[in-house]
């Protein structure tokens, strides 16, 4: 069941990206490559996890006929992976950055095309294609803890995660300056990809990270693309 969910997640956002305008058609071929090669890797792993149930514990660890527990535990939390998702890897596409062959790392589909390769050794802890990992992060304007998870809602945009470094820090605060020029820029990714008469977030957002001392760091000392103004908020 939860497997099945993620495949209708992963379809649906894709189909209502193509029908708002703001996919080409040529994602949806990503459905298969991903979500196939997930559900392959579950039946191998639901064959093995059904023998670690019907063979005998072993006696000790000289007995290789029987199931040793150090076997059996893995498979629990392998099995706890794949229904939280985190197990989850999607191969390199049209729209995962990864380095490698887009129909070896899939399910055998070409989903290759007009791509950037992401540089995997700037982050060597959020895997590409992978879920990234979920802190405790404290918010900027409110003090209210988040896990940062809970940030990423399930709302049909994409998002841009800036991680900061320390901004009380002035050479690293012109840095971050620097990049909100860029992405406020109206060549720059963000204004080209939303409609004029869309709000500046409706179809890419920004949360940026840092890890400066709150006190001393007020909202307003970003570029005001990190944090746009909504008269309704």
């Amino acid at each position: 069941m939860n497997v099945s969910m993620q495949d209708c997640f992963n379809l649906g956002w894709k189909i209502a990206g193509v029908v708002n305008g703001t996919l080409q058609r040529s994602v949806l071929k990503t459905y298969q490559s991903e979500r196939r090669r997930i559900a392959q890797d579950l039946i191998e792993f639901d064959h093995r996890f059904s023998r670690l149930f019907s063979g005998r514990p072993a006696k000790d660890a000289a007995d290789e006929a029987g199931i040793s527990m150090s076997e059996f535990k893995d498979a629990f939390v392998k099995g706890n992976m794949f229904a939280s998702g985190i197990a989850v890897d999607y191969g390199s596409s049209s729209i995962v950055a990864k380095p490698g062959n887009s129909s070896d790392q899939g399910d055998g589909t070409d989903v290759a095309s007009c791509r950037v390769v992401g540089k995997q050794e700037l982050a060597t802890e959020i895997k590409l294609g992978m879920r990234m990992p979920s802190f405790k992060v404290l918010n900027q304007s409110d003090a209210r803890p988040w896990h940062f998870q809970e940030r990423l809602k399930s709302d049909g945009r994409f998002r841009i995660v800036v991680f900061a470094g320390d901004v009380t820090d002035s050479a690293q605060m012109d840095r971050v300056q620097q990049l909100g020029k860029s992405l406020a820029a109206p060549d720059g990714v963000v204004r080209r990809f939303t409609p004029k008469d869309k709000k500046i977030d409706s179809v890419i957002d920004i949360l940026t990270i840092h890890c400066g001392e709150r006190q001393k760091v007020e909202m307003l000392d970003f570029p005001e693309i990190f944090h746009p103004f909504d008269e309704k908020s």
